[in-house]
């Protein structure tokens, strides 16, 4: 007999697309798009599964989760949450064990009903030892295992102490399937993540116990390249969170990602994905749509594409293409086995090609792929919503590379202009603004607001000035007058850059302080390079050097100071 599976989404496109993907591969399944339909379809069929999507028109994920577990007949059936922001909902569920697993929209079709197959599938029960009923203990077989294992019991203890009251309801349900999905609930997870993330610190520090030592030494010491010492699937462990902790090891070493016939390799130099490679077969269909030859051969531990573009000017380049598909292409084909082996180093030749790939980038990638006007309109509402650059915005471009339109938008957003503004102001289509924004705010990159937050904004006029300058006392009188901050008054680049970027509008009296210096400052940073900026010069300044730094207007003294607010926009 066919599993029964309930999926509820108002998305008529998601319900189609699972409703043929999970009959096909043999489940019956059951839709509703609403909250309320499907919890009565929930009680009435009592499914193996309940595919539910987060944002529902009559309710939120988390109340149906609620309702569900609070009815006996629904309350061990498992979910799989469907959200456009992916495992970043997850921490809404801790407190739900019945929630198996989060998938992010879009998804493929391959992704899901993997993913469906393993909630489902029965696992043989693992023999246990045998103790006394509530109660739980471990005991340290060796010195070396002794920290992990106490990291993993206490994650666990308030957990373990409940199977006992469990085991009523595991009448007819694999036993392995049924206590993990109690077990390792999200919050018990990120207990042990916790936990487990200092051994990995001190695996990373010289050795100065039994248990850091024998950490560093499986770490770091292999008896030859082949051996592997991590494997697994990202159905468990995501690519991106695959990757940060690779970065947190520091390890150098090859990642294998999928199988023999469909190979990734992601060469690791102290934790950094350097290069992403196809293997075998799909190395050769890469070279051949890329216009490479590859060589019959190359240097020992140098793959045949590196080899390929030695020499070519823009050999990096085409790597990380190649790389970033190949990478994209095992995502979407769902989730895949990895194995981790360890070199001690690269080879040089490696070095001199690769280009840094981050988990940042690779979930950048992918939503430069979604063409789900619903996912956009989401985060980007109308084109009267105002966006703010993020205040952690020059950390989060360290590890992103954007393309010239998304970099454009992006001096846009000044915590001002509305989505509209931007689209005029870029001529590019309001289709492809909304499409930016929205990967602009899934990297957190940007923040939406709302045009009430940005009337409350404390961004302060700047003016950069020396001490003497005559502008001070009557640009704090028109600020003031015109409901704004009074101006933060900074002599250099060096006290505009201690305020962050917050920055309203900012005013150069070019007499007093180095101008074309704080006006190039200004330009060149993305947190500001859109703020407007007024220089005032006397008669013996040099307005060309002003106007050449990226100044939007130069007065010469004497200055009325209301001349300044339409040049300011404020």
């Amino acid at each position: 007999m066919p599993d029964s599976i309930l999926v509820i989404d108002d998305s008529l496109t998601i319900r189609k697309l699972l409703e043929l993907s999970l009959t096909g591969a043999g489940h019956a399944v059951q839709v509703a798009a609403t909250a309320a339909e499907g919890l009565a379809l929930a009680r009435r069929l009592r499914p193996r599964l309940i595919l539910l999507d987060h944002i529902l028109p009559d309710r939120k994920g988390t109340e149906v989760c609620a309702e569900l577990a609070a009815d006996p007949a629904t309350g061990t059936i498992p979910v799989i949450i469907m959200s456009a922001k992916g495992d970043d909902i997850r921490p809404l569920f801790r407190d739900r064990p019945s929630v198996v697993a989060c998938i992010g929209k879009p998804f493929a079709p391959a992704a899901i009903s993997h993913l469906v197959a393993e909630t489902l599938r029965p696992t043989p029960a693992a023999a246990e030892p045998r103790s006394e009923p509530g109660t739980a203990s471990f005991r340290p077989q060796d010195p070396a295992t002794a920290n992990a294992a106490q990291v993993i019991f206490t994650a666990l203890r308030d957990r373990l102490a409940l199977i006992p009251t469990w085991a009523a309801e595991a009448a007819g349900q694999p036993p392995a399937a049924f206590y993990a999905r109690r077990l390792l609930t999200p919050e018990a997870v990120s207990r042990l993540l916790e936990g487990v993330a200092p051994l990995l610190a001190g695996a990373r520090q010289p050795a100065e116990s039994v248990q850091t030592s024998a950490l560093t030494s499986a770490l770091t010491s292999a008896s030859s390249a082949d051996e592997v010492l991590l494997s697994g699937s990202t159905a468990v462990l995501d690519l991106p969170a695959l990757l940060r902790l690779l970065h947190g090891l520091g390890r150098s070493g090859v990642l294998e990602l999928g199988a023999s016939d469909r190979l990734v390799e992601l060469f690791c130099e102290r934790g950094e994905v350097i290069l992403a490679l196809p293997s075998g077969a799909a190395a050769e269909q890469a070279a051949a749509a890329a216009g490479l030859v590859l060589p019959a051969a190359a240097d020992d531990g140098v793959p045949l594409l590196v080899a390929a573009v030695s020499g070519l000017p823009e050999g990096s380049e085409q790597l990380q293409r190649i790389g970033i598909a190949a990478l994209l292409g095992m995502v979407a084909a769902g989730p895949q086995p990895f194995r981790w082996r360890p070199r001690s180093a690269l080879p040089a030749a490696m070095l001199k090609v690769g280009r840094a790939i981050t988990a940042e980038q690779m979930a950048l990638e992918r939503l430069r792929l979604v063409d789900d006007w619903t996912q956009v309109e989401a985060e980007v509402a109308s084109l009267d919503q105002i966006c703010s650059r993020s205040p952690d915005l020059a950390a989060q471009l360290r590890s992103l590379t954007l393309n010239p339109i998304e970099h454009r938008i992006l001096t846009d957003v000044d915590g001002r202009r509305s989505v509209r503004a931007i689209v005029e102001r870029s001529r590019l289509s309001t289709f492809e603004v909304f499409h930016v924004l929205y990967r602009l705010i899934q990297s957190k990159l940007v923040l939406p607001r709302s045009p009430a937050a940005t009337a409350r904004s404390v961004r302060s006029p700047v003016l950069c000035a020396g001490p003497a300058s005559p502008l001070i006392e009557p640009l704090t009188r028109m600020f003031i007058g015109q409901g704004l901050q009074p101006p933060a008054v900074v002599r250099d680049a060096t006290g505009v850059a201690a305020l962050g970027g917050e920055c309203l509008c900012v005013v150069v009296d070019a007499d007093t302080c180095d101008g074309p210096a704080v006006i190039r400052f200004l330009r060149s940073s993305v947190a500001t390079s859109a703020v407007p900026v007024v220089a005032v010069v006397d008669r013996f300044g040099d307005p060309a050097a002003l106007t050449a730094s990226g100044c939007d207007a130069v007065l010469f003294a004497p200055v009325h100071v209301s001349a300044l607010p339409p040049l300011l926009g404020c």
